[in-house]
């Protein structure tokens, strides 16, 4: 009747954004897979108990469906595997280490995050050259958006040779005993590099809390406790609202090649590039400098130029008279 179409829309719009709440607490324990099913389940549950005595077939053919699919939930990942794309770089180190006779990777982590699907794999006998060999694992979100957990645990020296070396530890380099803010923690290794360059303290910002999880928990000691330290606080969430909120001020902000374009396909516009790195993100980032603080971001390809601009026109912004030199 239309006099109820109002309740009904009501109804409608509630239960919607009831689901879109709670599915962020329901997906991490029971995964996307299971999830899907378990949706689809009420979904068959609801066309039954709505067909009621007026439609029997219906029914009895939703509640049919209702039990097959409870009964699946055990092998949701199979039925419903996840299919990263080909050329994302767990598939690329995947293909590559075959290639190389070390075998199929080994899961030790996976959790499905309301940002992405964290997942930690290794290969078995193998080894970072840095160039004296070490232990590492490779994190990835949704398959992509690779970060390295190296075995600092195991070998505390270990790194030494990447963080003299390299751009990972270059900003810390340039600024030992730091008040850092590292944002997009992945693997640790920036963190790994300010703890190297004697970092008074760090502030460690990470979107998933699966990452954060698993490099407190499962995987703290491989990469050295470099977030339990007592001179670390770890914040969950987004970085860039971070620095909009924070009092502090800093002498290295890294954000060492944060990359969520896998992310994009959600639809949200806070997680894509264009949020992190704007000429108003540029301005944030400065904003909460020292004196003489120190801005590291890490791009690849042809970004670094379109960047460079961005801080330029930045710097402008907040009144340098010269920002090229």
């Amino acid at each position: 009747r239309a006099d109820g179409a109002g309740g009904f829309y009501f109804v409608n719009l509630l239960g919607s954004g009831v689901g879109c709440f709670a599915v962020t607490f329901v997906l991490q324990p029971i995964g996307a897979e299971r999830l899907i099913l378990l949706l689809l389940a009420v979904a068959a549950a609801a066309a039954a108990l709505l067909a009621g005595h007026h439609a029997p077939k219906i029914r009895n053919a939703s509640l049919l469906t209702t039990l097959l699919i409870a009964v699946s939930l055990p092998w949701a990942e199979r039925i419903i595997p996840l299919e990263p794309d080909r050329l994302d770089q767990h598939a690329v180190y995947r293909s590559t280490y075959r290639a190389a006779g070390a075998g199929e990777p080994i899961r030790e982590f996976a959790s499905w995050d309301p940002v992405a699907r964290i997942e930690i794999h290794s290969w078995r006998g193998q080894v970072a050259k840095l160039p004296a060999p070490i232990e590492f694992k490779i994190l990835t979100q949704d398959g992509g958006a690779a970060s390295l957990l190296l075995g600092i645990g195991q070998d505390p020296d270990g790194g030494a040779n990447l963080f003299h070396g390299s751009l990972t530890g270059l900003p810390f380099a340039m600024r030992p005993k730091s008040d850092a803010l590292v944002i997009g923690v992945g693997g640790t290794g920036d963190v790994q590099a300010a703890h190297f360059f004697e970092a008074r303290h760090v502030t460690a910002v990470e979107i998933n809390a699966a990452t954060v999880r698993a490099m407190t928990t499962q995987f703290a000691d491989f990469v050295g406790r470099s977030l339990l330290r007592p001179n670390v606080d770890v914040v969950v969430g987004d970085g860039r609202s971070f620095v909009r909120r924070t009092k502090k001020r800093f002498d290295v902000v890294s954000i060492p090649g944060v990359d969520t374009l896998t992310l994009q396909s959600s639809g949200s516009f806070v997680f894509a590039e264009e949020y992190l790195y704007t000429q108003q993100a540029f301005r944030d980032y400065l904003s909460v400098l020292t004196k003489d603080g120190l801005l590291a971001v890490l791009r690849f390809q042809s970004e670094p130029m379109r960047l460079a601009l961005m801080a330029a026109k930045a710097l402008s912004d907040l009144g340098v008279e010269n920002p090229e030199d």
